[in-house]
């Protein structure tokens, strides 16, 4: 009879750890998601647009920033896992190129996180889907 309780308990678990996958990996980041993110040394943040659309089971997105350094510009490397988007894009500063690699964690209808560069710099992000 002890073996019985133990394997349905384990057998219980098991489907919830299971289901619990199912519905975090059921999250569709599809839309129009806008905020902020910090840049040093600008006066006030950058307003940021990101539109993500899913075709096949994969993402694609393009971002625009109010500042012009971001003109619908193509995401890359885009992989969203356990509730979080990573993806880099190209920045165009009008002196040079820079890659920005962009961590964000999706929660509901928010999504916060970072952007960075090779050189070190880095800021905070903040968007909300619309």
């Amino acid at each position: 009879m002890k073996k019985v309780t133990v394997f349905f308990a384990l057998a219980v678990f098991v489907l919830a750890a299971a289901s619990g996958l199912m519905f975090s990996q059921s999250v569709d980041l599809s839309g129009t998601w806008v905020g902020e993110a910090e840049v040093p040394d600008a006066i006030e943040p950058d307003g940021m647009t990101l539109v993500i659309t899913k075709e096949s089971g994969e993402y694609s997105a393009k971002i625009s920033d109010a500042m012009g350094m971001l003109d619908n510009t193509e995401c890359e490397d885009i992989e969203f896992t356990e509730n979080k988007l990573t993806f880099n894009c190209v920045v165009d500063t009008g002196e040079e190129f820079l890659t920005v690699y962009v961590t964000l964690k999706v929660e509901n209808d928010t999504m916060t996180g970072i952007w960075e560069t090779e050189e070190g710099e880095i800021g905070p992000v903040e968007l909300t889907k619309k």
